[in-house]
């Protein structure tokens, strides 16, 4: 990954996409259930990924909501110990604590794929690099670098998402989408036809 001086430079010259659909996130039962509510928005709630730092967030850094293109492609990103148990051996994934889900609808006018090797090249990063362990970079104290690549994104102003592959389910992808710089049209919305939920950003 380039440094972040250099991805100021880099980042406002690779392309922007437009994206509409529909994905989902997984929530823990205890942020829903929590009283009083940590935010009037539940499913729509971006202060985890700063608080406990995510794959493009560390902590401290700006409001993101993390959203996967399938189901079993958010429980896997949301529960990576049980992901990669079941890959190796399903009787020793532990049992999952209860959540729920919802499915996201999204319209994003300028989202930065980085699953493009003409991007990832650009960029100075990888597919390898992109899906690594930055748990591990986190729990030793430093920066890992999808987490400065995601704060270079954010800092730039230009895109309000990165699109990119998931690192437990190959060829599965998701979307980090950067609260802060939803400008209608742009949104996000939790669909529930039966109108129990609703939630919308901005």
């Amino acid at each position: 990954m380039h440094t972040i001086t250099d991805l100021a430079w880099i980042l406002p010259t690779l392309p922007r996409l437009s994206m509409h659909g529909h994905a989902y996130r997984i929530i823990d039962y205890k942020y829903l259930a929590a009283s009083p509510p940590l935010h009037p928005n539940r499913y729509l709630y971006g202060l985890g990924a700063p608080a406990a730092g995510a794959r493009f967030t560390s902590k401290g850094g700006p409001q993101a909501i993390y959203i996967a293109n399938d189901l079993a492609t958010a429980f896997d990103e949301a529960n990576p110990v049980q992901a990669i148990l079941r890959q190796t051996d399903p009787g020793l994934a532990p049992p999952t604590p209860p959540g729920g889900y919802a499915s996201i609808l999204y319209r994003l006018e300028s989202v930065l794929d980085i699953s493009d090797p003409t991007v990832q090249s650009a960029l100075g990063t990888s597919t390898s690099e992109l899906t690594g362990h930055w748990r591990q970079a986190q729990k030793r104290g430093h920066v890992a670098a999808t987490q400065i690549l995601g704060q270079a994104v954010y800092d730039s102003g230009v895109f309000q998402a990165i699109w990119y592959e998931s690192a437990r389910v190959p060829g599965s992808f998701c979307l980090a989408v950067l609260i802060d710089r939803l400008v209608a049209p742009a949104y996000l919305e939790v669909h529930d036809p039966n109108n129990n939920i609703n939630e919308r950003l901005p």
